[in-house]
């Protein structure tokens, strides 16, 4: 079961170690709890409301969304 799935349907769902969580929407919780346990919202729905918090352009929105993990990755890769 992968838990950041964006297609997996809402219900509860088996995790690790005899937990459970409960996916309503693009929330997750812990079963039997309020905790938010993480997200499953896509990448463009993000940069979509990045924009609509912010006021930034759409490019600067992308750029936020893709540059800064570009350059972690071309460091990470030159260790």
């Amino acid at each position: 079961m992968k838990i950041l799935d964006p297609n997996l349907k809402d219900g509860v769902h088996e995790w690790r170690d005899g937990k459970r969580f409960v996916k309503e929407g693009v929330k997750l919780y812990l079963e039997g709890t309020t905790t938010l346990a993480g997200s499953v919202v896509t990448l463009d729905t993000c940069v979509r409301n990045f924009v609509k918090f912010t006021g930034c352009s759409l490019g600067e929105a992308i750029k936020c969304a893709t540059l800064n993990p570009a350059r972690w990755f071309r460091s990470a890769l030159s260790l």
